[in-house]
């Protein structure tokens, strides 16, 4: 029997938004064979490279169109050697980050008790940090150290 690959898209951020982002390609092998003992996968830039399982993409991938990328996917039955294409190729999908401005006003309060504490609404600050990107595509949290704002922890 031919194996029927069924390939779904991967998608990853673009951290300095050219368009180019790294896959690992590999990841989505399992869930391609859809469970099919004795399959290889392969990946290829080309359907003809596909076909004639030349040039498979191995370890890390960098697209090399920007933005978004079709990747053929070869399954190969390694009792049979009957091999499948997938119908529909596997699409890289690379999203923009989004921007931060560079330099943000300071956010002053008045202190009216005089005791240097006061409540800051760190909300308030969302437009202008924000600068025009839709407020419902990014999510915008705040943290106290640059350690937990890069791993998302303790918003």
């Amino acid at each position: 029997p031919s194996p029927e690959p069924n390939p779904e898209s991967i998608e990853v951020c673009d951290d300095d938004n050219d368009g180019f982002a790294e896959f690992d390609l590999e990841l989505n092998t399992i869930d391609i064979t859809n469970g099919e003992s004795d399959v290889v996968i392969t990946y290829h830039e080309t359907q003809s490279d596909a076909q004639t399982g030349d040039n498979a993409i191995t370890g890390l991938y960098t697209n090399v169109v920007a933005n978004n990328q079709m990747i053929y996917v070869r399954s190969e039955n390694t009792l049979t050697g009957c091999y499948s294409l997938t119908q529909n190729t596997m699409e890289l999908i690379v999203h923009p980050a989004p921007e931060v401005p560079t330099t943000i006003e300071p956010y002053t309060i008045c202190d009216s008790d005089y005791d240097g504490v006061s409540q800051f609404d760190l909300t308030t600050m969302n437009d202008e940090i924000l600068n025009g990107q839709d407020p419902t595509a990014v999510e915008l949290t705040y943290h106290i150290s640059a350690a937990n704002a890069e791993d998302g922890s303790n918003p």
